[in-house]
């Protein structure tokens, strides 16, 4: 299996009144951990949708997850019964093999994805 390194950098900056400040602010590299396939992906989901499967492209199990969607939408990681409402979901070390989505906003969900995996 080829090794692929992945780099995640991620801020959470807040701003009041003319002060921002950094309330998360972390950096980490992905090397000792064997990944060899990365997929983006967006994905539009009807508003009314229920359990749509998400294609997880090449992979077979999802290590790193990066996922914003435009609207509030539930998931469902791995046939779980309870869903997790999102707008945003960054999870690492996952072991996601299944992943479902939701929509009850009202609108289309476009949701864009950055997966790294085996």
């Amino acid at each position: 299996m080829a090794s692929l390194q992945a780099d995640l950098t991620a801020t959470l900056a807040v701003q009041r009144l003319g002060t921002t400040v950094n309330l998360l602010a972390f950096s980490k590299t992905f090397s000792d951990e064997e990944h060899d396939e990365a997929q983006q992906h967006y994905e539009e989901v009807a508003n009314g949708a229920v359990d749509q499967v998400i294609n997880l492209g090449p992979l077979t199990t999802v290590e790193i997850l990066a996922l914003s969607s435009d609207q509030s939408i539930t998931l469902k990681i791995n046939g779980s019964v309870t869903a997790v409402g999102v707008k945003g979901l960054l999870v690492w070390g996952g072991n996601i093999t299944a992943l479902t989505v939701s929509n009850a906003s009202g609108s289309q969900a476009n949701i864009e994805m950055a997966m790294v995996g085996t």
